[in-house]
């Protein structure tokens, strides 16, 4: 109870700080190698300088709480400051989330405000589906200038699909399956641009609870 009470506590640092134009660099401060994963998310994304709002947001402080009370399996988390997209309606919220000193995990939640000014969660991305969006998004740079559109979530799954849709995107949908069974973890990502599949990537994991091997 006692570490719960401080994690709320941090959240109010988290949510109400003053309006301010920032570099990637002096917002994220990786201090593992999980969270690397995210940075190369955002400088994929061109998420590299954005505002935080002036306001504290309870309702969106309510969110990421809920976010928390689905993660008591690990023993412990930081939660690192929202990152805005889509003119501030989406937010990514990075959790580092460890067991003991040993498993270390990134999870990634996405909300979305809502007209009433709530924030709904519309998906939450492991250490491994980053990997994944990552791996296809630098293969994706060479051809495509619109990777925020293509990479960024804005609704959740849908079950309709043969292959699971993990998300939408503002242009089309990201689908994975993980495949933790053997020695290596072995991950397939698709990527649709509106009904064109442009990207269908399998390889083994460089991911894994206790760090990750970065790619140039």
């Amino acid at each position: 109870m006692r570490r719960r009470n401080f994690v709320s506590k941090s959240l109010v640092g988290l949510i109400g700080y003053g309006v301010t134009q920032n570099t990637l660099a002096d917002l994220i401060k990786p201090s593992s190698e999980v969270m690397q994963w995210f940075y190369q998310y955002l400088k994929l994304t061109s998420l590299t300088a954005f505002q935080i709002f002036d306001t504290a947001d309870q309702q969106l402080s309510s969110s990421i709480h809920g976010v928390i009370r689905s993660l008591e399996a690990w023993h412990d988390e930081k939660i690192y400051k929202p990152v805005f997209y889509h003119e501030g309606k989406y937010c990514l919220v990075p959790f580092e989330l460890k067991i003991g000193s040993s498993y270390h995990e990134i999870r990634i939640a996405s909300f979305c405000k809502q007209d009433d000014g709530t924030w709904r969660l519309v998906t939450q991305i492991n250490g491994f589906e980053l990997e994944a969006i990552v791996r296809a998004g630098n293969e994706l740079r060479e051809n495509y200038t619109d990777l925020a559109d293509l990479l960024l979530p804005i609704l959740p799954e849908q079950k309709q699909f043969a292959f699971p849709q993990k998300f939408f995107t503002t242009v089309g949908r990201i689908g994975f399956r993980i495949d933790l069974g053997g020695k290596k973890a072995i991950s397939s990502i698709t990527i649709f641009r509106s009904t064109e599949l442009i990207c269908a990537h399998q390889f083994e994991s460089m991911h894994c609870l206790t760090g990750s091997m970065m790619i140039a």
